[in-house]
């Protein structure tokens, strides 16, 4: 029967029970730390390397105002770059530049790959290299197949293998056998100890990488931003690339038809002998100038919004998955979009993790494989969508009904010279299209500076404050955290069990539960025979881990209490018979049974000395 289900417990009944258990407390507390410091110092250290990087948005400078930068912000701008960071495309990167999945034999030819460049169109396996002369060699796949022929020190790329191989001493007959191990575990893993955070309360975006190495984590981290900060260039590099031609190929245009409008204008003056314009004429033809450079402003902001749209049209239209890079970009970003990226990186995810087991003729991967496609179709219909609806859409038709404004107004103006005599008329409209050109000229020069501008500028919106460093200390295991919650732990677990183990006990331990589980009075209780050292409520607490003197120390007290007629062993004895007495008045006593459950627990000792 248990002390703490019979009645509400108190505070000192919880006591006594764990004090009972101490031996048992303590054990658990014992063990738990010995576990708690075993897991601790035999745990292989983790090293933290950081690099802190400054991405900052960076609208285009083309138009000159808040309209055209409209379609390139994002809210989540910064989250956006966040997630880019810690993307596949760019671990994959990582793995490439650190040739991880590269093995060569002999090893030494690894060194002669000074570009190894895994995407995902490459497949692991076995392959070989073999010059068939001085500068020229056949790649072959594992089963002896020539996937294609290099150059040595140039380029090669086919069948999903991209590298540049430049070997010293390249020869007729010279090979290296080459294998690309898989490397969907790498890039899961690198993405697992890869942490991307913003500081709180500035603008700065902390790049994290864990693990055992502390050489390889930093170089991990620099490498992560390295090429976050290469993708991110290349991609706007395109963007602007076209855009510069453009500019360029109307500034040419402007300046062969401005040398023919002031050469046509010297003859009209010679051949009109007018010298002067009227000032309302130079007023209305000024009025046209401005106007018409506004449109070029709007035009030149008009083709470059459409070639980013054909950019993404020439994208969706290809075979490969680089449309999925459009899914971060700002211009097409909306929930569904988000959602079915999301969808897909769940489904990659899983994907890496089955393949660190299967291979992809697996019925699991095939299943993920079919799913995987449909996810892509649909994020490639969703992005077709955006362009007629999303930003792109509403940025173009804005553009385009400006355009239209401005061209109403020029012809109004164009329709009021018509007003003016005929024969300064053709001067007029030649000083007019000399004046427009001209500052469509200025303007067009403006804006070619401005791209360069932008181009220049567009390598440093990704800025690197601090990069990675080696760790000189690791960052975990934490040994005196660990020491304190394992104790904690301990003692938690020990008086939980002792506690535990009071509610599961069925054994009788004090009078009260005597009388309530036999439901009869409790007539007398003798005590253990202590003699010298009895435990006084003075020295209870110092005493609790004292052990009592054996029994067979005391068989002389069991036996010949009258030699000892003042010990409270004793006096127990004369209490039991008073009261055995007590509540047989009136009644006759023939016989009296002592039993117990077990030997040697008493009974003799209690016959004699009641007897």
């Amino acid at each position: 029967m248990n002390r703490l289900f019979e009645k509400d417990a108190t505070l000192s009944e919880y006591l006594g029970v764990i004090l009972d258990r101490k031996w048992m407390v303590l054990t658990i507390v014992l063990i738990t730390v010995v576990i708690t410091a075993i897991f601790t110092f035999t745990a292989t250290p983790v090293y933290k390397a950081t690099t802190v990087l400054r991405v900052r948005y960076q609208p285009s400078i083309l138009g000159g105002s808040e309209a055209f930068s409209y379609y390139y912000w994002s809210p989540n701008f910064l989250d956006t770059e966040m997630e880019v960071i810690k993307s596949r495309s760019i671990a994959l990167g990582v793995i490439s530049k650190l040739k991880s999945a590269l093995l060569t034999k002999p090893s030494e030819w690894n060194d002669y790959f000074i570009e190894f460049n895994i995407t995902e169109d490459t497949r692991p396996g076995n392959y070989k290299v073999i010059f068939i002369d001085d500068s020229d060699f056949n790649v072959l796949a594992g089963d002896g197949s020539v996937i294609g022929s290099g150059t040595n020190g140039e380029r090669f790329k086919s069948d999903g293998l991209d590298f540049i191989l430049k070997h010293p001493s390249g020869k007729q007959g010279l090979s290296c056998s080459f294998t690309i191990l898989n490397f969907y575990p790498m890039v899961s893993d690198l993405r697992a100890r890869t942490s991307v955070s913003l500081l709180e309360g500035i603008d700065l975006v902390q790049v994290s990488v864990f693990g055992s190495d502390p050489d390889q984590i930093t170089r991990e981290a620099n490498l992560l931003t390295k090429v976050y900060m290469e993708n991110s260039y290349v991609a706007e590099k395109e963007q602007a690339k076209s855009t510069k031609e453009f500019i360029e190929e109307q500034l040419e245009k402007t300046k062969e038809t401005l040398a023919e409008l002031e050469e046509r204008e010297n003859e009209l003056m010679i051949t009109e002998g007018i010298y002067d314009i009227d000032v309302n004429l130079s007023k209305m033809i000024s009025n046209i100038s401005d106007l018409e450079a506004q449109k070029l402003d709007l035009e030149i902001q008009l083709y470059a919004l459409n070639s980013e749209i054909e950019r993404t049209l020439k994208i969706l239209n290809s075979d490969d998955d680089s449309f999925l890079d459009l899914v971060n970009h700002p211009i097409y970003t909306n929930k569904n979009i988000t959602d079915a990226y999301h969808r897909y990186l769940t489904a990659t995810d899983e994907k890496e993790k089955l393949l660190e087991f299967y291979t992809e003729e697996h019925p699991k991967i095939e299943e993920l494989n079919a799913e995987l496609i449909t996810i892509k179709n649909n994020i490639k219909e969703l992005l077709y969508d955006s362009l007629y609806t999303g930003n792109a859409g509403y940025k173009k038709r804005d553009l385009e009904d400006k355009i239209g404004e401005l061209e109403y107004k020029i012809k109004q103006c164009d329709t009021e010279l018509e007003r003016y005599p005929a024969k300064s008329l053709s001067l007029v409209r030649t000083e007019r299209e000399k004046m427009v050109n001209e500052n469509m000229y200025n303007l067009l020069l403006s804006k070619y500076q401005e791209v360069k501008i932008e181009e220049a500028m567009r390598k440093t919106y990704i800025r690197v404050i601090d990069p990675a460093v080696k760790p000189l200390a690791p960052i975990g295991p934490k040994h005196r955290r660990n020491m304190v919650m394992g104790m904690i732990l301990g003692v938690v677990l020990g008086l939980l069990s002792s506690i535990v183990l009071e509610l599961l006990d069925n054994t009788i331990h004090t009078p009260e539960e005597v009388e309530r589980f036999t439901k009869l009075p409790l007539v007398g209780i003798i005590p253990k025979p202590i003699a010298d050292y009895e435990i006084t409520q003075k020295n209870k607490f110092l005493n609790i881990f004292r052990r009592e003197k054996p029994l067979e120390e005391f068989e002389d007290l069991f036996f010949n209490i009258i030699e000892f007629p003042k010990t409270p062993f004793s006096e127990s004895f004369r209490t039991l018979r008073t009261n055995m007495l007590s509540t047989m008045v009136g009644k006759k006593l023939n016989s009296i049974l002592i039993t117990s459950v077990d030997r040697n627990e008493g009974k003799t000792t209690i016959c004699t000395n009641l007897a």
